[in-house]
């Protein structure tokens, strides 16, 4: 067979098998899961919310709870709000808007790896790679934040791509209401943005003020009359909850569990997953140290120092790690256009 039509095979298989990722997730949302305790405490607040009760729960261990929830940032709660007030209340339904979630987010991650120059067959293959890290899957259908976690860091980074600096700023103030897992992310792409306005570069020239910082002051203030201003309340919920999901305060163990246990489950059923994780992991820093910087290498970076310092082994979490992982990969390889005539991958 002639190159042009392996390539195209290739081709070919690979939107195949994303089409029957994506019909296979979408019937069976309904089955596959069982509805777990993580989607239904996610989930109480915003129907508490929709009905008359206020953003509060009663399913939660955390005093006050019943009077406000905070254990958790609000983006989540408030998306369920808004996908229920549209959509019927039923398990395929509830997960339903998440899926969808997870499908443009593809689609965008596709989308920028074409727009950076990737060749289309390996612009595929990093995409169905992203989909098939096991968390992203079964927490899409569980209904946890990280399938709209990927679909706004797919668009910042797209956003980074097209330079609409305003998008992007936007996009990562998002974050701050997300998951503190996300906070390096959205504050390296932040800063990124805000530089960029300024006409100046990340990590060698002093903050100036802009327009874009309203976009983080704005939220934080949204999110201070969202807690009432009950600072107490906050803390006995929210730093109570992280303080049964941060890192162990040994510094060996800090190592012992960042680089190992929290790949455990990955190790048998993935390997490639903290491979790819540790690879990036090791040119991000080998090209920090010849100072050659980017953007996804400083969070990658600091994403993973954080959670070093701070985040406990939660390999649920990973997904957001092995993206960004991917992402960075991809970038750094200079992957040069295949000539159909003579198809070869030139590094």
């Amino acid at each position: 067979m002639q190159p042009i039509k392996l390539y195209r095979l290739l081709i070919f298989l690979i939107v195949g098998y994303l089409a029957f990722y994506f019909i296979a997730l979408f019937l069976n949302l309904h089955l596959i899961p069982l509805a777990w305790i993580d989607e239904i405490m996610g989930l109480d607040p915003a129907l508490n919310l929709l009905n008359g009760n206020g953003f509060t729960s009663q399913i939660w261990g955390h005093p006050g709870s019943e009077t406000l929830f905070l254990a958790y940032l609000p983006l989540q709660g408030l998306v369920h709000f808004i996908n229920q007030s549209i959509l019927p209340f039923d398990i395929y339904w509830v997960r339903f808007p998440w899926a969808i979630y997870l499908l443009i987010g593809a689609l965008i991650v596709y989308k920028t790896f074409k727009k950076g120059g990737v060749e289309t067959a390996i612009a595929l293959l990093a995409t169905v790679l992203i989909l098939n890290e096991k968390s992203l899957f079964e927490t899409t259908r569980g209904v946890r934040i990280e399938s709209l976690i990927f679909l706004i860091i797919s668009s910042i980074w797209y956003c980074k791509i097209k330079e609409w600096k305003v998008f992007q700023a936007f996009l990562s103030s998002t974050l701050l209401i997300a998951h503190p897992n996300v906070w390096p992310i959205a504050l390296v792409f932040f800063l990124d943005a805000s530089f960029n306005y300024n006409n100046s570069k990340l990590l060698k020239y002093k903050i100036k003020p802009n327009p874009l910082w309203l976009f983080p002051i704005i939220i934080l203030i949204g999110y201070l009359f969202f807690i009432n201003f009950d600072i107490e309340l906050w803390k006995s919920q929210f730093l109570f909850q992280g303080e049964n999901h941060k890192a162990s305060s040994n510094f060996l163990t800090k190592i012992y569990d960042h680089l190992i246990t929290r790949f455990w489950p990955y190790y048998k059923t993935q390997p490639w997953v903290p491979s790819i994780i540790y690879i990036a992991l090791f040119l991000s820093v080998k090209g920090l140290i010849k100072r050659r910087t980017s953007t996804l290498q400083m969070a990658l970076l600091l994403t993973h120092f954080v959670w070093f310092i701070i985040l406990g082994p939660y390999h649920r979490y990973n997904n957001i790690l092995f993206y960004i992982s991917v992402f960075y990969l991809v970038k750094s390889i200079n992957l040069k256009p295949i000539n159909l005539k003579n198809p070869k991958l030139v590094l």
